[in-house]
């Protein structure tokens, strides 16, 4: 008789593993500081809307003044586009921005629980666990506490996988309009989609989106037509950064040397022509997003480790097929958080982040694939 890879962990162990980091990413939430991302986020929508560039150092200026101290240098370094989505944050006083946009980035992180439990075929009855892997992914609490704009881009990726199911084509190409605010992150997704679409003639998702697009950086040309400008003004201090997989390789060989920045995006586009060879004629967004979203965080030339929330699609996953039945993926569930906080240093901690997290993916991968051979029913809420 063969040995059942899963057993059925107990209560008690659940709660030993799981709550330690629940408190963490609630603790972490909670401490939701005037000085976080958020900061700069507001600052800049305030000199938007007076037709100031809001990526120049007056927004230390309008951070100091806000908070009676500087916000270490923290500017504003996205993308034009994003603006408009930023500005009616500038009408507010600082404290009643930052409070409803904590309560706006909590409700778009429940949305995205939610809807990707659903969108991957868990059952409606059991979507808590899908809040559970949100509540107890470490990154989640960081992204809060700093006041990231993140949760927008994942909900913009649940949006988007949930309009692609139910077919609807002008909707799906509206909601990826939010990947823009961080394009780097998934740069491989954006690839896959635009290619995916072509292939199946959906133009109907490709014009909507560049429709959406136009609106955006339209709308921040009629508040301020010198705005077109003010990216170029961002670009160096963001090339100075020393983040994710590629910063960790300038912190071994040299900061100086900018073009190490870019090698896991180098290597990230090759596995991707790979990949998509192999799979083209059977893609399935359901089967081929977890591990596209991974390696497509994990090659970004520029990633921080708040910036993992987006790989959480992939975990929604597993748990929908069943990951809490085994306790040993719960283990490693535990022990790769508590890793990944351990380094002080940024770049090395996003950079154990892409390596962890893609190792835990192919881990539990790899198990669910030898039991879904051994026994029929392995899943946690899922439709029978």
């Amino acid at each position: 008789m063969v040995r059942p890879l899963y057993t059925e962990p107990r209560l008690p162990f659940l709660l030993l593993c799981l709550l330690p980091l629940a408190a963490a990413t609630l603790i972490t939430t909670i401490h939701h500081a005037a000085f976080t991302d958020f900061l700069p986020y507001w600052a800049a929508a305030r000199l938007f809307l007076t037709h100031a560039n809001p990526y120049s150092a007056q927004v230390l200026t309008i951070e100091a003044q806000a908070i009676g101290q500087y916000n270490h240098g923290m500017g504003f370094h996205y993308p034009t586009w994003s603006l408009p989505l930023i500005a009616p944050f500038g009408f507010l006083s600082l404290a009643r921005a930052q409070q409803l946009w904590l309560i706006a980035s909590l409700a778009l992180n429940a949305f995205s629980a939610i809807g990707l439990w659903r969108y991957f075929g868990g059952d409606r009855r059991t979507a808590w666990i899908a809040l559970a892997v949100f509540a107890t992914f470490t990154p989640l609490g960081t992204v809060e506490q700093m006041g990231q704009i993140t949760p927008l881009v994942l909900a913009s990726l649940t949006g988007f996988l949930l309009l692609i199911k139910a077919e609807r084509w002008v909707l799906a190409g509206i909601a990826v309009a939010g990947f823009g605010v961080k394009p780097h992150l998934l740069w491989l997704v954006i690839l896959a989609i635009v290619i995916w679409m072509v292939r199946e003639r959906r133009y109907r998702f490709l014009v909507s989106a560049a429709i959406t697009w136009a609106a955006l950086w339209g709308a921040a040309l009629l508040i301020d037509p010198a705005s077109a400008h003010f990216l170029r003004d961002s670009y160096g201090w963001t090339a100075d950064q020393v983040y994710g997989t590629g910063g960790a390789l300038r912190l071994l060989f040299g900061q100086s040397h900018r073009w190490l920045q870019y090698v896991p995006t180098v290597a990230g586009g090759l596995w991707f022509i790979g990949y998509w060879l192999r799979h083209e004629r059977e893609w399935e967004w359901e089967k081929h997003l977890p591990l596209l979203l991974i390696v497509s965080v994990a090659s970004s030339p520029y990633g921080a480790f708040h910036d993992y929330i987006l790989v959480l699609p992939t975990f929604v996953a597993l748990a929908v097929r069943g990951a809490w039945r085994s306790v040993s993926v719960i283990e490693g569930w535990v022990v790769v958080q508590v890793v990944i906080l351990l380094p002080a240093n940024k770049a090395i901690e996003s950079a154990l982040s892409a390596v962890l997290w893609l190792g835990f993916w192919i881990f539990a991968s790899r198990k669910f694939a030898v039991s879904d051979h051994e026994s029929p029913v392995l899943r946690i809420g899922g439709n029978r």
